[in-house]
C-alpha cells in the first residue's frame, strides 16, 4: 500500500512539474512576479524551451502583436481591415497575428510599408499602442505636460508626439513603476519583456470598459436565446464550463457495439444554442463536437452484454476554423426496470445501437473556457 501511495505521489508531483507555470528565472518577489504569472496562465506569454522567462529581453514588434492580442482575447477575431507589409510573408509566424493586431489599431507600420517584426519596441512605442487600444477622454497639452512634470524627473526626453498618450497612461496606472526607476519614464528605453507584461496586464483592466471602438465591436458578450447551460462561471467575457457539465447534442451517424471497433471517428453536433443564465451565447448550435470510440465490446448471447463508450476530443465552433479540445465521455447506457436488469444479468447478449439524430450528452472531463465575444475556446 505505501509502494501505491508513493508512486501515486510521485505521479502527482510529475504532473504538476510539467503543468506549473512557474518559470527557473523568476523569484515570487521579482516586482512584475504577479504580471507574468497572470499572463502565463492565461497563455498570453510563454517563456523559453530550458524553462527561463527572461524578463530583461527586449520585445520585438511581432511579440508585441501577438501578446497584444492575446491580453485581450481577440487572438480569433476576424480582421476587418488589413495590410500586407512587405516584409512579413504570409508563412511568417506572426503574420495573422500582426494583421489582427493592425486591424484593431494595436500596431502600426512603417512609413515604407515595412512593418519590422523582428524589431524592438520602445517604452514610448509601447505605451501609445496600448493606449490607441483604448477610448479615453479628452487632454490638452498643456494638461499632459503638467502631468508628466510632476511624476517624472526625465520629463523633457518625452516627445511632444508622445506626451498626451504618456499623460494619459500615467494618469489610468498603465505605466509601469520599475523599482528604483519610479520616478524615470525613459521613453526611448527599449521595453523588455517583464515590462511588457506589467503594461499588458494593467490594459487589461481598462480595455474591457473603455475599448476603442473596433476592438467594441468584437469584446460586446453575444447574446442569444437557448438551453441554459448550469453553473457556467462568467468572469468579463471569458465563460468557464465546469469539469462535469453535460452538454446535449445529436448524433450525426449509426454507431453500434455489433459493427464499430476502437479508434472509429464519430461527430455530433449541438442542437440548440446554449447559454449562460445572464443570456450569454456559450456554443452556438450547430457547433461540431468529435471524438473516437474509446472501448467496445461485441454483444454475444449467454457470453456478455455489448459495450460501447465514447469519447470526445475536439469542438469546432460555428463560423469559426478554429478545432480546440473538448474532453468529455458520451454516456450510451440505457436506464432499464429492474426485471430488465435481471435477465440482462443472466442472458446477456444486449446490442447497443445509436441511431443518428438520437439526444445524447457529453459529460465534460475538464473545464473548458468559451470567449463570449466570439464563441472561441481559449486554451
Amino acid at each position: 500500500m505505501k509502494k501505491v501511495l508513493l508512486i501515486f505521489a510521485l505521479m502527482l508531483f510529475s504532473m504538476n512539474s510539467v503543468f506549473a507555470k512557474d518559470f527557473v528565472d523568476l523569484s515570487e518577489s521579482y516586482w512584475a512576479y504577479p504580471q507574468i504569472q497572470a499572463l502565463a496562465d492565461d497563455g498570453v506569454i510563454a517563456g523559453y524551451p530550458d524553462g527561463n522567462f527572461k524578463p530583461d529581453q527586449p520585445v520585438t514588434r511581432a511579440e508585441f502583436a501577438t501578446m497584444a492580442l492575446k491580453a485581450i482575447n481577440v487572438e480569433n477575431a476576424t480582421a476587418k481591415e488589413t495590410f500586407e507589409f512587405s516584409d512579413v510573408p504570409s508563412d511568417y509566424w506572426a503574420h495573422d497575428n500582426i494583421q489582427r493586431a493592425f486591424s484593431f489599431d494595436l500596431v502600426k507600420g512603417l512609413p515604407d510599408g515595412t512593418f519590422n517584426p523582428e524589431g524592438s519596441v520602445t517604452k514610448a512605442e509601447a505605451i501609445s499602442l496600448i493606449m490607441s487600444s483604448l477610448d479615453t477622454d479628452p487632454m490638452t497639452l498643456a494638461e499632459a505636460k503638467k502631468i508628466l512634470e510632476a511624476s517624472y524627473v526625465d520629463h523633457a526626453s518625452i516627445q511632444e508626439w508622445f506626451v498626451i498618450n504618456a499623460a494619459k497612461a500615467d494618469a489610468l496606472a498603465i505605466v509601469v513603476k520599475v523599482p528604483g526607476f519610479e520616478n524615470k519614464f525613459e521613453p526611448d528605453k527599449q521595453i523588455t519583456r517583464a515590462e511588457m507584461a506589467a503594461s499588458l496586464c494593467n490594459m487589461r483592466k481598462w480595455v474591457q470598459s473603455r475599448p476603442n471602438k473596433k476592438l467594441a465591436e468584437v469584446l460586446t458578450p453575444r447574446e442569444a436565446k437557448g438551453v441554459e447551460l448550469p453553473d457556467v462561471i462568467v468572469n468579463g467575457t471569458i465563460a468557464t464550463i465546469p469539469a462535469g457539465s453535460k452538454i446535449p447534442v445529436v448524433l450525426v451517424q449509426t454507431l453500434s457495439s455489433q459493427k464499430n471497433t476502437m479508434f472509429d471517428a464519430f461527430k455530433t453536433v449541438v442542437p440548440e444554442n446554449l447559454v449562460t443564465k445572464e443570456g450569454y451565447l456559450v456554443i452556438e448550435k450547430d457547433s461540431v463536437i468529435s471524438g473516437e470510440v474509446f472501448d467496445v465490446k461485441y454483444g454475444r448471447y449467454f457470453v456478455r452484454n455489448g459495450l460501447l463508450v465514447l469519447e470526445t476530443k475536439s469542438i469546432t465552433p460555428k463560423g469559426l476554423e478554429q478545432q480546440a479540445v473538448f474532453k468529455g465521455v458520451i454516456d450510451t447506457s440505457k436506464e432499464k426496470k429492474w426485471y430488465e436488469k435481471v435477465f440482462r444479468a443472466i442472458f446477456k447478449g444486449e446490442k447497443i445501437t445509436l441511431e443518428e439524430g438520437i439526444p445524447l450528452y457529453v459529460q465534460l472531463n475538464k473545464a473548458v473556457k468559451i470567449d463570449l465575444t466570439n464563441g472561441s475556446v481559449i486554451d
